[in-house]
């Protein structure tokens, strides 16, 4: 359980209640988040809060806060905790199981690394916002390019190997016919002269035959 309700979501993308950004940070960050929402739908949200009764309450924050604001298949959601400093990150199942390479699991641990090394609190939650933004908008560029290409292709080689398929068959069929009617005029040759005339050995008349 959490030690506090859960806020309505923001009408921007940054929630800075610690007020941990700079104007500057806090303006650059909106326009990036907008920016990528308005390309992908994509969505990334930004936290901050002064503290929480304990410090392993930031990741159930994050995740219950990315539950509640966004319906995005590709969403990711960082809180930053002031005291002590601590940085969480939460991502939706999508997003997740089409991050192959792991990467979104790291940029919280990269982030705290920072901050335990006594790094600038406003230029690390700004940077790993960033780094989150961008590694959501790859998977998702990712996916996209799988589906547009993948797919694609997979149908024009099914449809190659149907056309050749096609042509078989009907050079196989062709080639029966010929090797028919050759065959025919062969036996047609091969009968006696008077067969073929219409006679007989005897000077009877035989009936038309047609081939």
């Amino acid at each position: 359980m959490l030690d506090a309700e859960i806020e309505p979501k923001p009408e921007g993308w940054i929630q800075d209640n610690a007020g941990v950004l700079d104007a500057n940070r806090s303006e650059s960050l909106q326009e990036r988040m907008t920016q990528t929402h308005a390309a992908t739908g994509v969505t990334v949200h930004v936290v901050t809060y002064e503290s929480l009764s304990e410090p392993e309450l930031a990741s159930s924050r994050a995740a219950q806060l990315l539950e509640v604001w966004t319906d995005a298949d590709h969403g990711g959601l960082l809180v930053y905790v002031e005291n002590p400093p601590r940085l969480a990150v939460a991502t939706t199942r999508t997003a997740t199981m089409e991050d192959e390479e792991g990467t979104l699991r790291t940029i919280a641990q990269n982030g705290n690394t920072r901050l335990d090394a006594g790094g600038n609190p406003a230029q690390i939650l700004r940077e790993t916002a960033l780094e989150l933004d961008y590694l959501l908008r790859a998977i998702y560029d990712r996916q996209q390019t799988g589906f547009f290409v993948k797919y694609p292709l997979r149908i024009l080689v099914m449809g190659a190997g149907a056309l050749v398929a096609m042509l078989i068959a009907i050079l196989a069929t062709s080639q029966a016919r010929h090797h028919n009617i050759f065959g025919r005029v062969l036996t047609f040759q091969e009968r006696p002269a008077v067969q073929r005339l219409g006679g007989n050995r005897t000077g009877g008349h035989s009936a038309v035959r047609s081939f």
